[in-house]
């Protein structure tokens, strides 16, 4: 497998800054095995290293990983925590408080459903009977949303799932 002059010479500037004193790093995106060997191997040597990889969901970034070539004996160890980030819009102040509809109610309740079932003892949450709705404004420039906001998922890569990755097991189970 050849490399381009380019990859060629960012994987030396990697590894050399990766070498020096610096224990923190940070890696634009792994998108091919070479970056993501020398990211897993800067981990298993007490670097702190943060980085983008495309996956739907937190957990799906570590079969990601293996896909790309990483072996799971690097993988379990390499990983700390994951974070997946989602941005959504973020309603105006002008947005209307409105009541739910039956078909957002189902929705809701299949949602609730899952909280419940994951969620920490003593936690209860309920069914909303109003939710805010886009109106539209001069300071919105009429579409109801001004700005995003970031949703994250964190996974916090446990002994348990460390023992899942090294006997190769699927991401959901």
């Amino acid at each position: 497998r050849t490399l381009s002059y380019s990859v060629l010479r960012s994987m030396v500037r990697l590894r050399a800054t990766l070498r020096g004193r610096r224990i923190a790093g940070r890696v634009g995106e792994i998108r091919d095995l070479e970056t993501a060997e020398v990211c897993a191997q800067a981990a298993l040597t007490g670097h702190v290293l943060l980085s983008t990889i495309h996956t739907n969901s937190a957990i799906e970034t570590i079969p990601r990983l293996i896909t790309i070539g990483v072996p799971n004996f690097m993988v379990a160890p390499a990983l700390s925590v994951v974070i997946a980030q989602r941005l959504v819009r973020r309603l105006c102040s002008c947005a209307e408080q409105k009541p739910v509809t039956a078909k957002e109610q189902e929705a809701l309740q299949k949602i609730l459903d899952g909280i419940s079932r994951d969620s920490v003892p003593g936690v209860t949450v309920s069914m909303p009977t109003e939710l805010k709705r886009a109106k539209g404004c001069e300071v919105c420039n009429v579409t109801g949303y001004r700005g995003q906001l970031v949703v994250s998922e964190v996974l916090e890569v446990d002994s348990e799932i460390k023992d899942a990755i090294l006997q190769n097991k699927s991401s959901s189970e």
